[in-house]
């Protein structure tokens, strides 16, 4: 247990200090988790000694591993955070037969102050037992936290000679501060534990351990949402299985690469989910890839009608492999790999992400997406003019009026799947104006009239540009 009390004495002899040394011993052990059932150990070997008429400190070495945080180490279901769990066993074997309390604090840190180092937080906190810590261990209210390069002390009441002192630590990254072009980043977490006794007696003990990303690229900012685009994994096309257009039908790779309409996607950026797509089949518009709501590797992935699921199911992430031209597709929902069967035909599936042939995709641009026709609306009172099409996924738009001399810019959204822009009447003489819609490429992909009469908008035309 931890106390304010140690049994002994420090002083004989009427009073005079003792000429023997007093042994203390601190075993400093670190357990770090992962996410699953895996866990790695932190260690240290260290002596620190004073004059040997006062003390003598022995810290006692233990075994120690690695701290490794993938995409699949989400948080929660669609979070953008990744976590890891990790317990701190802290004993103190001090050998002595003083009474003087011996006080215990805990700092962790890191070797570094910038990279993965200055954008991981950690949080820390005390618990009865290692089994007391786990992944569904909820952090206290009011438990301190900091990066890893800022550090976090913990304090705690004494430790009595023979006891251990256990420890709950969270460490927590946005997926979008641990990308690298290689997708690895390290630092070197630090646990510095002190025990004092005293004023004369303190000693120190700090384990390391290595903490690393593995295989968290950058997001691809290459792939037009202007574009059907075609996909192969494993030298096989993507493909709708058998052209089907109703919600569930599965997502396959196919050997025959034949340019159908069910082997061309769309990769539409989402508004409200910066670096995240929807991707949607050319054979059926109104359907998106799916990954059916789970956390669990090998789950089949389907496609499934736009909106009619939690959003981050139908959100992926194109990160880009070792800063090449190939990719890996990451689901917002579980973290986890598009992944492809070994042979065509077989269901795509989400696993964590491993870099292998199944998990690589390359993406190539084929046509462009043709944009519907809009229409022209005048609202009661003739001082707007809308155009409005259904949902096209080519965005953002800009709506431009021309003046007589230069193009000006009417409306905006920067929203890919937006599907409506208005132009407010300002003052514009009598006389007949054209008007454009531009796509995110900034082409043509609307043109129109609008007619001004009366201090009024009083009759308007729309039409799609054919797309090349």
């Amino acid at each position: 247990m931890i106390r304010t009390r140690l049994v002994g004495a420090l002083r004989a002899h009427g009073g005079r200090p003792l000429k023997h040394g007093i042994v203390a011993g601190l075993v400093v052990a670190l357990l770090a988790a992962g996410t699953g059932a895996s866990y790695a150990y932190w260690s240290v070997s260290a002596t620190a000694t004073s004059t040997p008429t006062i003390a003598k400190l022995v810290v006692t070495p233990t075994g120690f591993g690695t701290i490794s945080l993938g995409n699949e180490n989400v948080s929660a279901a669609g979070s953008t955070s990744l976590v890891q769990t990790s317990s701190v066993q802290i004993k103190n074997d001090t050998v002595t037969s003083s009474v003087q309390a011996m006080p215990l604090s805990v700092r962790f840190s890191s070797s570094e102050t910038s990279g993965l180092a200055a954008a991981a937080v950690v949080r820390a906190w005390p618990v009865a037992s290692l089994a007391a810590c786990t992944t569904a261990t909820a952090v206290p209210a009011g438990t301190a936290s900091a990066t890893w390069a800022a550090g976090v002390t913990v304090t705690a009441s004494d430790l009595d000679a023979g006891v251990s002192a256990f420890y709950c630590i969270r460490t927590t990254v946005d997926r979008a501060s641990a990308t690298a072009a290689n997708g690895a980043l390290s630092f070197t977490p630090r646990a510095a534990a002190t025990l004092t006794a005293g004023s004369a007696f303190t000693v120190t003990t700090t384990a390391t351990s290595t903490g690393s990303t593995t295989r968290i690229y950058p997001t691809a900012t290459s792939i037009s949402n202007s574009y059907w685009q075609k996909v192969v994994v494993n030298s096989m096309c993507l493909d709708v299985s058998n052209s089907g257009t109703g919600s569930g039908t599965a997502v396959i790779p196919w050997s025959d690469c034949h340019g159908g309409t069910n082997q061309q996607w769309q990769f539409i950026p989402d508004s409200t989910n910066p670096g995240y797509v929807e991707i949607k089949p050319r054979n059926a518009t109104a359907l998106r890839i799916d990954n059916n709501g789970t956390l669990t590797s090998g789950t089949g992935v389907t496609v499934t009608t736009d909106g009619s699921v939690a959003a981050d199911r139908q959100l992926w992430q194109v990160q880009v492999v070792n800063g090449g031209s190939s990719y890996q597709i990451v689901s917002k929902y579980s973290g986890m790999c598009l992944t492809a069967p070994g042979g065509s035909g077989g269901q795509m599936t989400q696993a964590p992400c491993a870099g292998g042939a199944t998990q690589t995709f390359a993406i190539t641009q084929l046509t462009r997406v043709q944009f519907p026709t809009p229409t022209c609306s005048i609202p009661t009172g003739r001082q707007s003019l809308v155009f409005a099409w259904s949902e096209a996924g080519t965005g953002p738009y800009t709506i431009q009026g021309w003046t007589g001399s230069m193009w000006y810019t009417a409306d905006s959204s920067s929203n890919a799947n937006a599907t409506q822009l208005t132009v407010p009447n300002r003052s514009y003489p009598n006389g007949t104006y054209a008007f454009r819609i531009l796509d995110g490429t900034d082409v043509v992909v609307a043109t129109g009239t609008v007619v001004v009469n009366n201090g009024g908008f009083s009759s308007c035309t729309a039409q799609a540009a054919v797309a090349s």
